[in-house]
């Protein structure tokens, strides 16, 4: 499993406090992605992976609670990455 294609969003928190950080694509294993997944914030500092909606409006997916955290870490780290590597660039101009 790892995260591709972090996408920073513009970090405004909803009325309720829960800010998305980011989207990105979920590779469970060679050619299974999960496109669209978002990085939430929530108000007391946690953090959720959230999935798509569907067209209909409904969830696109259900993970347990051991592979959500895994997902939520693997996240959280590429979220940095992506976000040090940007910077880095800005850096060398």
């Amino acid at each position: 499993m790892r995260i591709e294609n972090v996408q920073r969003t513009q970090g405004q928190a909803s009325q309720k406090g829960f800010t998305n950080l980011c989207t990105f694509t979920l590779v469970l294993d060679e050619g299974i992605k999960l496109y669209g997944v978002k990085l939430i914030e929530t108000p007391d500092g946690n953090h959720l992976a959230y999935p798509p909606d569907t067209a209909s409006g409904g969830k696109a997916w259900w993970l347990p609670n051991e592979m959500r955290d895994a997902v939520v870490a693997l996240a959280l780290k590429a979220k940095d990455e992506a976000l040090l590597s940007r910077f880095a660039k800005l850096v060398s101009l």
